[in-house]
C-alpha cells in the first residue's frame, strides 16, 4: 500500500461524514419548522360557505339529516353505519378515505337548522358543522359552519398548506349533485377562533 492509499480512504470517509452531517442537518432544520410553525398555528378554527339550491328547506334538510342515504351521493364516503343512539340523538360512523369518524347530533331543527359533533375524542381534531338553512324566494341558501380544533401540532403546521373550508365546500357541491344542481360554494368566513 502506497502512502497516498490511506490518504483517499480519509478523504472519502470525510466526505461522507460531511453529507451525513448535512442531511442530519435538513432534516432537523425541516422539523424544526414543523415544530414552530404547529406552535404557532391556533387549536382552533371557524370556517364557512354556503351554497344556494333550487329546492325547499324540507327536502335540503331531509337529505342533510337522511344520513343512511348519504353514501349514495357523497363521493367521498366509502361508508356510514347508523350506531344506536345517545339518549334520543341520533349516532353514526363515517368512513371516508382519512378513516372512521363517529357523529352525534346535537340538533335538529327541521328546514332551519342541524349540527353535528365529532364524538371520537382520539383523534387529531375534533369539532363540529352547523348547517343553517334560509328560504330566499323559491331557493334555499344552505351555510355550513365548522368550529373546529386541530389537536396535533404537526396536523396544525400542515393545515397551513391546505383549505380549512375544502370538505365543507365539497359537501355542497355534492348535495348540489344530488339534486341535478351545479354550485358554486361561496367562502363566508376563513376566520380563526
Amino acid at each position: 500500500m502506497t502512502p497516498d492509499a490511506g490518504t483517499g480512504t480519509k478523504e472519502r470517509e470525510g466526505r461522507r461524514m460531511l453529507w451525513l452531517w448535512i442531511v442530519l442537518g435538513i432534516v432537523g432544520g425541516l422539523a424544526a419548522i414543523v415544530v414552530v410553525l404547529g406552535l404557532t398555528q391556533p387549536r382552533g378554527h371557524v370556517v364557512s360557505a354556503r351554497a344556494t339550491y333550487s329546492r325547499p328547506p324540507a327536502e335540503l334538510f331531509a337529505a342533510i339529516s337522511g344520513h343512511a342515504e348519504h353514501a349514495k351521493w357523497r363521493a367521498d364516503l366509502k361508508s356510514l353505519e347508523l350506531l344506536p343512539p345517545q339518549g334520543d340523538k341520533t349516532v353514526f360512523r363515517e368512513v371516508t378515505g382519512f378513516g372512521p369518524v363517529t357523529y352525534i347530533v346535537d340538533e335538529s331543527v327541521p328546514s332551519k337548522r342541524y349540527v353535528t359533533r365529532i364524538l371520537d375524542e382520539s383523534l387529531p381534531y375534533a369539532g363540529k358543522w352547523t348547517f343553517e338553512l334560509e328560504q330566499k324566494g323559491a331557493r334555499t341558501e344552505l351555510t355550513i359552519t365548522e368550529d373546529g380544533e386541530i389537536k396535533s401540532f404537526v396536523f396544525r403546521a400542515l393545515s397551513v398548506f391546505f383549505s380549512k373550508t375544502a370538505t365543507i365546500e365539497s359537501y355542497l357541491k355534492a348535495l348540489g349533485t344530488k339534486f341535478g344542481e351545479s354550485v358554486k360554494p361561496e367562502v363566508v368566513s376563513r376566520g380563526e377562533s
